[in-house]
């Protein structure tokens, strides 16, 4: 398997991920109801939400401790991948397909499942980015420069 490791290959998988991400938000948000957010159907969401973060706290913190990363590694890294959610995404629309294909009254279950994990996964997209932010300068591999730097650069 080739590596990836030049920019102009990074940027050209970028280009060619960026429209399938779109297109399943697109495909998911055509079936998405919500008016979720406003019923009790929101206290699974959120259950759902913090229980796959803790998920992926703990098995990013117990496999960087046992293969002896650093410190800094093991206690920011389960903040950087909370967005990672391509296989949750995928295996809710491969349960909302084979819903639809069980049974006419499954319907309504597939569309709620589908609903959990991608409202999860939207609350994710959103909070994530900051965690990952928070856990960049926290294990200082980024700095943040005074804001009066950039608005000189602006000027």
């Amino acid at each position: 398997m080739a590596r990836c490791e030049n920019k102009v290959c990074v940027r050209g998988v970028e280009r060619l991920s960026a429209p399938f991400i779109a297109l399943f938000f697109i495909l998911v948000g055509y079936e998405m109801d919500l008016s979720l957010l406003i019923t009790p159907t929101f206290l699974t969401i959120f259950v759902y939400f913090v229980s796959r973060a803790i998920g992926k706290y703990i098995g990013t913190y117990t496999t960087a401790s046992s293969a002896k990363m650093p410190r800094k590694v093991r206690i920011n890294l389960p903040y950087a991948i909370l967005t990672q959610a391509g296989v949750a995404l995928g295996l809710a629309a491969f349960a909302y397909s084979r819903f639809i294909e069980i049974s006419v009254s499954a319907t309504n279950t597939a569309i709620l499942l589908l609903d959990i994990i991608a409202v999860s996964v939207l609350i994710a997209e959103i909070v994530g980015p900051l965690l990952l932010k928070r856990a960049l300068k926290t294990a200082k591999e980024i700095h943040s420069e005074p804001e009066t730097n950039n608005l000189k650069m602006m000027s």
